[in-house]
């Protein structure tokens, strides 16, 4: 596993396009349009390639639950001033997503390194913050919380 790419196994390549990239296989044109359509639907990418050639683009679209909203909603009513998606996902589909549930800010394309730092980030410029995570990847900024 090769973190915030994919794994490897033998020849075959399982993840994003940095993992592609990294192992120097190259999309042809046609490749690279039904990758950017399937993003700009707003699903996340996964790519498999099979000896050094891609063999196939699959989109993957997470169903926003109907209840995240009104949640989201409450918060807000109750004073929450600011709303900000940190995600791994791609931009298109992160903008997405904020843009249904009405989130402020979004920064895509994030490693969970990169997530607690922007928590840090923001606390340090005395924010009082609010993280909800939904895996073990989010451990790190969910601990820097001031709720986690």
């Amino acid at each position: 596993m090769i973190k915030g790419q994919g794994i490897i196994a033998d020849d075959l390549l399982i993840g994003n396009e940095k993992l592609l990239t990294a192992h120097k296989i190259l999309l042809t044109d046609s490749q690279t349009q039904s990758l950017r359509e399937v993003e700009e639907k707003g699903m996340s990418i996964v790519l498999v390639a099979k000896a050094g050639q891609l063999k196939l683009i699959y989109g993957i679209a997470d169903e926003i639950r109907p209840e995240v909203k009104k949640a989201l909603t409450a918060l807000r009513r109750n004073g929450m001033k600011k709303m900000v998606m940190l995600t791994g996902d791609n931009e298109v589909t992160a903008r997405n997503v904020a843009k249904e549930l009405g989130i402020d800010e979004v920064h895509a394309n994030l490693l969970p390194e990169d997530k607690a730092r922007i928590v840090s980030e923001f606390k340090s410029s005395g924010h009082k913050l609010a993280f909800i995570g939904d895996g073990i990847n989010d451990s790190p900024s969910l601990a820097l919380a001031d709720i986690g």
